[in-house]
């Protein structure tokens, strides 16, 4: 919820707009494995969104778009690998990644 103050001529109105802020966070595993299939989702932005994915170090096999894909991880002479997404919904844009540290995981 954002306040607005407004003052004219002395006169001072207060108005309240609820203005609906959409955060992302990816839900994925905590670890992953060269070669393996993964998915990645975020919650449902609402009607009208769009959804646009990326990921470094891996390949999307499916749900490009959407609010959820599957992913493998490539790794090619990489040390970490990360996950991208874009939401978009009525002129707003909220982007988030996730990465993993694959030295540890090798």
């Amino acid at each position: 919820m954002i306040g607005l103050v407004v003052s004219v001529d002395g006169f001072k109105a207060e108005c309240e707009k609820a203005i609906e802020v959409y955060r992302c966070a990816i839900s994925s595993p905590g670890i992953v494995r060269s070669g393996s299939r993964y998915n990645a989702s975020v919650a449902d932005a609402g009607s009208g969104a769009t959804y646009e994915w990326t990921v470094s170090g891996g390949s999307i096999l499916s749900g490009q778009g959407t609010r959820e894909i599957e992913w493998r991880c490539d790794r090619v002479m990489r040390t970490s690998i990360g996950v991208n997404v874009s939401v978009s919904r009525d002129g707003m844009v909220s982007e988030c990644h996730k990465e993993w540290d694959l030295r540890s995981f090798s």
